[in-house]
């Protein structure tokens, strides 16, 4: 007899509930889109297959976005939801092209690669 249960967040004790995610966190959906062109954006977002949070709650360490030279862009990091962060640049980002690196999160494990994409802010 198998008396595991599957009801994540129910009341009472889940000393009997089987694990919910098996892996670690994968990126599902990143703005602007990896490779794309265009004016500069007000936010680089992403988002995670599952509910995460930062490795040792810091989230500025999430979403990290370099220049063409590999300078780090200043900015801030929020968790906007659960599976959601966002990256909010202090100025707005100059023409050029720019890496972004995400990492940094886990749920029952830490991300185990970093997911990095590039795109190219235009002129306006």
């Amino acid at each position: 007899v198998d008396d595991t249960a599957t009801d994540w967040g129910g009341e009472g004790p889940d000393d009997r509930r089987a694990i919910q995610f098996w892996r670690d966190p994968l990126v599902t959906a990143v703005s602007p889109a990896p490779d794309s062109s265009g004016p500069a954006p007000a936010q680089i977002t992403v988002d995670f297959s599952i509910p995460v949070s930062p490795v040792g709650g810091d989230a500025s360490q999430v979403i990290v976005v370099q220049d063409e030279a590999g300078a780090r862009v200043s900015g801030a990091v929020t968790q906007t939801s659960s599976r959601s962060f966002a990256f909010t640049p202090v100025t707005p980002l100059q023409p050029g092209a720019y890496t972004i690196t995400v990492f940094n999160v886990e749920q029952t494990t830490p991300m185990v690669k970093p997911f990095v994409w590039t795109f190219i802010v235009t002129e306006s």
